[in-house]
């Protein structure tokens, strides 16, 4: 299809119009344009919010623990066909406007302020671009959800125009229009280039969470959701028209691959005011126009080798440590501005596609020159009349410029990093889409809490220009530009980036632990001594709960009861204090037990499970007479002590119970019966109570030792026979007399005599008299016509009456030997003489010696 307009009326007026709409194209349809990159943010680690619109996941595990958002503005211009080469910088142009505005509109330093020779081209072949975006930050926030969550809230207006591939021809002619005779019938083919121009406004609400939390390895993510509003748009897809100038006053369109959006200028009460303020305001904000979803996403992978230092237990939790970057290195990675908004209202948008005119139709450039474009609205009209309109509709889509972010960030020293970003653009140019040209860059920067410095080196515009960048934070402002080199320097020119802002950060600080003891200055009531958290950072050495200042045993782990102090048995005596530590005791006995509750304690009381008296160690006195019943064998009557407790009524020394006459007082001997005679047979036993005799006798004297008592024995002086009633047979004074022995039966009955001794101050035969007194016997049997008289002697020490005693004790034992060898009781007369018949003076242990001894002297009838 083909379009010939000849030009009848040609006007200086019309060549300029034709020259504006071209350099508007150029201008305006350089390359996409979007917000700029703001690197300071994109691994700073005390960016908070602005940081957050590049990756949601920043907001866990952030430096602050909370944020408000003051404001930020940023504005971006670059393109790559015009440059400007000054002697001058625009840096120290701008001082000396500040410094003279009026210096400045007549010259700089002696030299013009501006020269067409100032402006050169880039001339390369290559398609050429200008961009040109704002981006205005609202009030937002930022804060903490734990330790693991993070929440914030940003507002935001960005505005952009962008132009997509316009050709270097089709440039130089926009900004040279006709007047050059070479850029004449020049015949661009395919040109493809789009106009996009939006603003929008959106509130959005990011949610960060720690995902993993493994030592060295750490992970965390995070999602923005995006309410849009769109505030306007306009956008020119130009997918393939032919255009050609033949002449001077011609143009030639081929082809038809045009589509055209826009909303009305009239909405917004312009030209005319046509609507009011307030109508126009609330429009933009309730949707009624345009509205739209956005989200982002992000992860963010640390790796932290070192992770034990940032990990420690304070106040009893461990925790890393908030206000310290932990990492080695990071690697983050986002999508970011998915979605887009849509446009929507018959009365106030409009979407056209077109197509060219026939063959057959002429259009007079003279009548274009009274068409008055003004608007969109009248620049669709004037369109129309050159192109006609083959599908319209009241809605189009405006697409948010999607990105696709990836992030490395190297710690080299403590504040000392150097990161490096890889920014791509997963919009194209001819999407009907906001755009962010694709970018590398790598920058090194220093940062601490209120002071941060970056210097960005980008390969920017899609990798087609090289830039210079710097970020400076310093406590709550900060101000950076990605193309800063320009303004500064005197060399070429071709772009400008600014961004500046302030928030107001809250930031983790360090834990002060001033005594490092794991408690906090703030929690800690001893900030002076290590201590434990328990106490709340006071010392506790034996780890009872107890201060060491409350603790009085401070070494040794007690209970609060006993200020500190063990109590081993829990008796509530401190072990200190508790003579039986181990055993639950009573506080009146010092801690120690009293199984029976009679006051005396279990280790002293020798009856422990009956209560008792404490003179008696604690057995029990039933009786009352002063004598423990486990030691009184008459526990339920008082006696005496010498009786184990028995009663004595006739105090004979012989106890009631063991007592045979209890009233009467009488021997041990005799059962405690009386014993007149001391014989040791009691009275009511003792047929002679009054003389004293023998028990063989029933108490009766045998004065003859005939074996007949004398109460029996009619000759009681006399030794007698049983068969003669005690009297002897024959008269013993014609009778008796003493056996002549032979010179052999004397020495057996010296022999007898002389070997014959007895145990000290006993009755008792020495071993050493057996073999005599058995000879003896031997020849008492042989000669039963002899008899023998046995008395027994003492020396003078001692009593008369022991010594008789002892004197009789030991003749009757020679007698009661001999008998027990075979001899007849009645042949054998004993006698105790005592001390009454010595041999030799007692002066001398050797006469007394010849004084004890027992006289042996044989008879015959």
């Amino acid at each position: 299809m083909l379009v010939y307009a000849e030009n009848y009326i040609t006007k200086p007026m019309f060549m300029k119009k034709i020259k504006s709409i071209l350099v508007l194209l150029m201008l305006v349809g350089a390359h996409s344009v979007s917000a700029q990159y703001q690197l300071g943010f994109y691994n700073s680690n005390y960016g908070g919010l602005s940081s957050m619109m590049i990756n949601p996941a920043n907001a866990a595990d952030n430096r602050m623990r909370f944020q408000l958002f003051a404001g930020s503005a940023g504005f971006n211009f670059s393109n790559n066909y015009l440059m400007t080469n000054t002697p001058y910088s625009y840096f120290d142009l701008t001082k000396a406007a500040l410094k003279d505005p009026n210096a400045v509109m007549d010259s700089f330093q002696g030299v013009p302020v501006w020269q067409e020779s100032y402006l050169q081209e880039n001339i390369n072949g290559k398609d050429k671009s200008v961009n040109l975006s704002t981006e205005v930050m609202g009030p937002g926030f930022y804060t903490a959800l734990g330790k693991k969550m993070g929440l914030a809230f940003h507002t935001k207006v960005k505005t952009a125009l962008q132009v997509n591939g316009i050709s270097e021809p089709l440039a130089r002619l926009a900004r040279y229009s006709l007047k050059y005779p070479t850029l004449n019938n020049q015949f661009h083919a395919d040109t493809k280039f789009g106009l996009n121009v939006n603003s929008y406004a959106e509130m959005g609400v990011t949610l960060g969470r720690v995902i993993i939390e493994n030592e060295q390895h750490y992970l965390k993510a995070g999602v923005t959701v995006k309410s849009l509003r769109g505030l306007y748009s306009m956008y020119l897809q130009n997918k393939g028209v032919n255009i050609n100038f033949p002449t001077s006053d011609s143009l030639v369109l081929t082809q038809d691959e045009i589509e055209f959006g826009y909303v009305k200028e009239q909405y917004y009460g312009v030209p005319g005011n046509s609507r009011p303020i307030n109508d126009v305001i609330s429009g933009l904000f309730d949707g009624s126009i345009a509205k739209g979803l956005g989200y982002d996403f992000g992860v963010v992978y640390e790796f932290r080798p070192e992770w034990s230092k940032y990990y420690e237990k304070m106040d009893n939790q461990m925790r890393w440590k908030q206000d310290q970057n932990k990492y080695l290195y990071k690697i983050s990675a986002s999508l970011v501005d998915v979605g887009g908004i849509n446009y929507s209202n018959s009365d106030w948008v409009r979407n056209y596609k077109l197509r060219l005119l026939g063959n057959s139709d002429t259009i007079r450039w003279g009548h274009l020159d009274t068409l008055g474009i003004a608007s969109s609205t009248s620049f669709s009209n004037a369109v129309g009349k050159v192109i006609k309109y083959t599908d319209s509709s009241t809605a189009f889509r405006v697409g948010l410029p999607t990105t696709f972010n990836l992030n490395f960030d190297y710690r080299v020293a403590k504040h000392v990093y150097v990161s490096g970003t890889w920014v791509q653009s997963l919009r194209k140019g001819s999407d009907i889409a906001m755009r962010t040209p694709s970018m590398l860059a790598v920058q090194p920067r220093v940062e601490w809490k209120y002071f941060e410095v970056a210097l960005p080196l980008l390969s920017a515009f899609d990798y087609t220009k090289f830039q210079i960048g710097a970020y400076l934070r310093v406590g709550p402002v900060f101000v950076g530009s990605d193309n800063i080199g320009g303004f500064f320097g005197k060399t070429t020119f071709n772009g400008l980036d600014f961004y500046a802002g302030a928030a107001i950060p809250l930031y983790y600080h360090k834990w002060k632990d001033k005594d490092h003891d794991g408690v906090s200055n703030k929690k800690d009531l001893c900030d002076k001594e290590k201590g434990t958290w328990e106490m709340k950072g006071c010392p506790d050495k034996d780890g009872d709960l107890i201060g060491d200042k409350e603790d009085q045993c401070p070494d040794v782990a007690g209970t609060k009861a006993m200020k500190g102090c063990p109590d081993t048995d829990k008796d509530g005596i401190a072990d200190a204090q508790d003579k039986c530590p181990t055993v639950a005791g009573k506080k009146e006995l010092m801690g120690c037990p009293d199984s029976d509750n009679d006051g005396i304690t279990d280790a002293e009381d020798q009856c422990p499970t009956v209560a008792g008296l404490a003179y008696l160690m604690g057995c029990p006195d039933t009786d009352k007479d002063s004598i423990a019943d486990a030691q009184d064998k008459c526990p339920t009557i008082a006696g005496k002590k010498s009786l184990m407790g028995c009663p004595d009524t006739d105090n004979d020394g012989v106890a009631d119970a063991d007592d045979r006459c209890p009233t009467e007082a009488g021997t041990a001997k005799t059962n405690g019966c009386p014993d007149t005679d001391k014989d040791g047979i009691a009275d009511k036993d003792d047929r002679c109570p009054t003389v004293a005799g023998l028990a063989a006798f029933k108490g009766c004297k045998d004065s003859d030792l005939d074996g007949i008592s004398d109460p029996d024995d009619k000759c009681p002086n006399e030794f007698g026979t049983k068969e003669n009633n005690g009297c002897p047979l024959v008269k013993p004074k014609e009778t008796v007399v003493s056996a002549n022995l032979d010179a052999e039966e004397q020495d057996v009955l010296k022999k007898a005599f002389d070997a014959l001794t007895f145990e000290t101050g006993k009755a008792i035969i020495d071993q050493k008299s057996v073999s005599g007194l058995d000879t003896l016997a031997a020849l008492l049997l042989k000669r039963p016509e002899y008899f023998i008289m046995v008395t027994g002697h003492t020396d003078n020490e001692g009593g008369q009456a022991k010594n008789q005693a002892l004197s009789l004790s030991r003749a009757q034992e020679v007698k009661t030997y001999l008998v027990s060898k075979g001899v007849a009781a009645n042949r054998i007369v004993t006698k105790g003489y005592g001390s009454s018949a010595p041999v030799a003076p007692n002066d001398t242990q050797e006469n007394k010696r010849k004084n004890r001894r027992v006289e042996l002297k044989v008879y015959k009838p």
